[in-house]
This record gives structure tokens, C-alpha cells and sequence, in this order.
């Protein structure tokens, strides 16, 4: 049997928001976040919950160049043509399989 390291497990990843100049430092959402996720039944607050436990930085920042908090107010107030992408790009990151948000059908 081959060892895994544990932290080979958790590591994070840069990537950058396509359309935009977004780069968010991601890391896998956990075993427990998940499970609390899908006790939420609406798909965007569920949404929501997800990014944010996804997240662990952004290059977000406001007009003084204080860098944005990554939070469900802050996180709820991004624009749906930005936010669409940073869901694509993140599920992509996940290994979600399913029809990306920003495809036409």
C-alpha cells in the first residue's frame, strides 16, 4: 500500500476568474461544509455557502485598495455576470461535472 500525504490532500490552488481580473486561492470544500451545504434549501444561499467555504482569498478590493472580506454580505453582493463565472471556475476546480452556469444551451 502507498502512503498519501495528508496535506497533499488539502492543497490550494490559484486561478483566475475568466472575463474578469478575479484570482481567488481556493481549497477543496471539506467533508463537514459539504454535508452542511445540502441542508440548505436554497440553491443560492447554498451557493453561497459553498464559495465562501471555498474561498480562502481574492484579489477584491475597494476604492481605498483595502482588500475585501470574503463574506456571505460580500459574496451576496457581487454581480451575477461576475459571480457566474467565479461558480463555473470553482466547480471546475471541484471536478464538477455538470453544464457550466455561463454555457449556452
Amino acid at each position: 500500500m502507498h502512503n498519501v500525504k495528508f496535506s497533499d490532500i488539502l492543497k490550494t490552488q490559484i486561478i483566475s476568474v475568466p472575463g474578469t481580473e478575479i484570482v481567488l486561492t481556493v481549497q477543496s470544500l471539506s467533508w463537514p461544509d459539504f454535508m452542511e451545504s445540502i441542508s440548505i434549501e436554497s440553491l443560492v444561499e447554498r451557493g453561497i455557502y459553498r464559495v465562501k467555504k471555498v474561498i480562502i482569498d481574492w484579489n477584491l478590493v475597494d476604492k481605498d485598495d483595502k482588500k475585501i472580506e470574503i463574506t456571505t454580505e460580500n459574496i451576496s453582493k457581487i454581480p451575477a455576470n461576475i459571480m457566474l463565472p467565479i461558480v463555473d471556475v470553482i466547480a471546475d476546480y471541484l471536478g464538477d461535472k455538470k453544464k457550466k452556469i455561463t454555457e449556452k444551451s
